[in-house]
């Protein structure tokens, strides 16, 4: 005799479905709650305009990060091979072609990691760079440098933080 493989019902599958959809709305409701919590309150007290900036200045220096960070990346990394084909197994290979093909997707994806990490590490410091392009003067010139002190306020903060992210950009890709 013919063992007979396991089933499901129909009615088990549709309440297994609705199950899991029930759980996903709840996750995502989970996972949303502190940006609704904000968006009622922020809007309760006619402060909407600032959450939603604060959140368009998270994408956008994420964006920009992001994409600045992996396509120079990327960039260098193909750039580094190709200047070194003549080392390699090969193109004729079998060896050759595969480790190439294998160099090339780890490429893309030490690309994509690092625009993650570059994007977060930059939207985490969204209210430097909204200081930066907003800032005002003060009126006042450093005696020193003869800069007018808004400059160290407002900029110079900025300007420190790009500078660490594109040398620690700048050491990962030459590692």
């Amino acid at each position: 005799p013919r063992r007979r493989g396991f089933s499901i019902s129909p009615s088990t599958r549709r309440s297994l479905i609705i199950l899991l959809v029930l759980v996903a709305i709840f996750a995502l409701l989970w996972v949303t709650a502190p940006f609704w919590i904000n968006w009622i309150w922020f809007g309760s007290v006619g402060y909407r305009s600032v959450i939603t900036t604060n959140y368009a200045m998270q994408a956008i220096s994420f964006l920009i990060a992001g994409v600045v960070a992996g396509v120079l990346f990327w960039t260098n990394v193909r750039l580094a091979l190709r200047n070194t084909k003549r080392y390699d197994v090969g193109e004729d290979s079998r060896f050759g072609r595969a480790g190439n093909k294998v160099i090339g997707w780890l490429n893309i994806i030490a690309a994509v990691v690092l625009a993650f990490v570059a994007g977060s590490y930059l939207s985490s410091r969204w209210q430097e760079m909204l200081l930066a392009f907003n800032g005002s003067s003060f009126g006042v010139d450093d005696p020193t440098f003869g800069r007018d002190v808004g400059f160290y306020v407002f900029q110079l903060p900025f300007l420190r933080t790009l500078e660490t992210m594109l040398l620690a950009l700048l050491i990962v890709t030459i590692l």
